[in-house]
């Protein structure tokens, strides 16, 4: 841990002290609300080093939040921290606890009538077993969110694709394609350009499961327009590898060689050390299915050095 880090945490600790030691008994509402505040303080320090993707230390102010929101009965916090509990657990990999906090918010929140908690435990949970390839568990709980949510709310919208993407999994094309449509038009009449995205590369992704590739196309195009507007970068290099794939398998070498070109180009400007190393190893087949020897060779020694690093 940093000093900053450190020094916030005893900070902390020392204002609750303070609160307990006064010589004066506080009013026993004073108490609760006090532990209130201070979990959403607590929840805003989480939140802050989530956003920059310190899920260790996120976790730490997300479980101090916890113990709060239980010391005063805060059932609705506690059900928010346990979700932002499970979340950091599932970017750190650690998919048994993340299995366990989310478990434990949908089971709170299902006793409650707020159906918003409902609907972001069980989406939590769908997500987590789309990350443990559990689909048909992870179909379940995403239904079981979009009966709870607003059915027009960027919420819903969420749900919706990543049912799309348990329903691709499962190989059910056209179900599939119906939820990102739906995903689609929430996201369109919101104008949220990322979110729209991801609907319209996911839906060339089933229609290139279903070999109908000038559709898949057309949507990658969609998708390339829709992150250059929020000037996406990881996505706009993604459109680009995808739209390479597709002309690939519609013998359009020439296209697809220069689609590789240009994921490549903004791959190794993002320093994505994986992503570079499969688009340089399609440069260097693809230049020599056209007969660019040079080229070629010298994106296989790019590859080589990339290798050694």
């Amino acid at each position: 841990m940093n000093r900053k880090f450190i020094f916030l945490l005893i900070s902390l600790t020392a204002l609750s002290v303070l609160i307990i030691s006064c010589s004066s008994a506080p009013k026993v509402s004073d108490v609760v609300n006090s532990r209130k505040n201070k979990a959403a303080e607590l929840t805003e320090f989480g939140n802050n080093y989530y956003a920059e993707g310190k899920y260790n230390q996120a976790l730490v102010f997300f479980q101090l939040a916890l113990d709060e929101n239980t010391a005063a009965d805060h059932e609705s916090g506690i059900i928010k921290s346990s979700n932002s509990a499970g979340k950091a657990y599932l970017n750190m990999n650690d998919t048994e606890n993340a299995e366990k906090y989310f478990l434990h918010a949908l089971s709170l929140s299902e006793k409650t009538d707020d159906r918003k908690l409902r609907s972001v435990s069980s989406n939590n949970l769908g997500e987590l077993y789309l990350r443990t390839g559990e689909f048909k568990k992870a179909e379940e709980m995403l239904e079981k969110a979009f009966v709870s949510a607003d059915t027009n709310s960027e919420e819903a919208a969420v749900i919706l694709h990543n049912l799309g993407t348990a329903l691709k999994k499962e190989g059910e094309y056209t179900k599939a394609l119906s939820r990102f449509g739906q995903s689609a038009k929430i996201n369109k009449s919101k104008k949220n350009h990322a979110q729209l995205a991801a609907n319209y590369y996911m839906t060339a992704s089933v229609y290139s499961k279903k070999e109908t590739y000038d559709l898949a196309e057309s949507f990658l195009l969609k998708a390339l327009e829709e992150d250059k507007i929020v000037e996406n970068s990881f996505g706009i290099a993604k459109d680009f590898k995808a739209l390479g794939l597709v002309n690939e398998k519609m013998g359009n070498t020439e296209t697809a060689y220069e689609y590789f070109l240009k994921s490549y180009m903004v791959f190794d400007v993002l320093k994505i050390n994986v992503e570079i190393t499969e688009i340089l190893q399609k440069l260097t087949q693809t230049a020599s299915s056209l007969g660019r020897e040079k080229d070629s060779a010298y994106f296989e020694s790019v590859l080589e050095k990339q290798k050694e690093e």
